[in-house]
């Protein structure tokens, strides 16, 4: 980060975007040198905030809106091992095999995981906290297992939930991806009237 000066009385000030207090401060000379000494501050960490619904409900328009007019946030790509759709898929998942998503679980790699129609998703932990930790506020997307799994390690973390218009608007935004047989079409909107119902759980 780049040095600052900071004026006479000052208690907190702000570089780079970075809200920074200073605690306790004093001074010390040695041999006519002036010395900082004993030095307290506290660095503004990133907020995480999980962006919660089933598939098909807008999380992923919602985002990009955002993004297009806030620049200054991370996005989590989601790890998993179902077979990729189109190359958009990249944008948001880094695809892996069932057997090394398994030692990431094994390895305590995941900030959340679940299983669905016998695939994995996960959320890889090292990149969100190094970008909390510099000062970052991250975004990730999940459903409502990985959130509650979020929530359980970072408590202070956001979740909102997003709702699809109607049931109806649902089924017709899945059933036009065609990526999915219709036994597993009916399996996700079972699902997402389960987890809707849950809605009023987040923030």
């Amino acid at each position: 980060m780049e040095a600052m000066p900071v004026q006479h009385g000052e208690k907190s000030f702000n570089p780079n975007g970075y809200d920074i207090r200073f605690d306790h401060v004093s001074f010390s000379y040695e041999k006519g040198k002036q010395v900082l000494d004993n030095v307290s501050f506290t660095a503004r960490q990133g907020e995480i905030t999980a962006l919660v619904g089933p598939s098909g409900s807008g999380k992923d328009t919602i985002l990009k809106t955002y993004f297009a007019a806030h620049g200054d946030f991370e996005f989590s790509v989601s790890t998993i091992t179902r077979p990729k759709r189109d190359k958009s898929d990249d944008e948001k998942y880094n695809f892996t095999s069932r057997e090394n998503f398994e030692r990431l679980i094994k390895d305590d790699k995941l900030l959340e995981y679940a299983e669905y129609c016998g695939n994995y998703y996960g959320t890889p932990r090292e990149p969100i906290e190094n970008w909390i930790n510099d000062g970052k506020d991250v975004f990730v997307e999940v459903e409502t297992v990985g959130a509650a799994k979020i929530k359980e390690k970072m408590p202070d973390a956001v979740s909102i939930f997003i709702l699809p218009p109607s049931l109806a608007v649902l089924k017709k935004r899945l059933s036009g991806r065609a990526t999915e047989t219709a036994e597993q079409l009916e399996k996700r909107l079972d699902k997402a009237l389960l987890e809707m119902k849950r809605a009023v759980d987040y923030d």
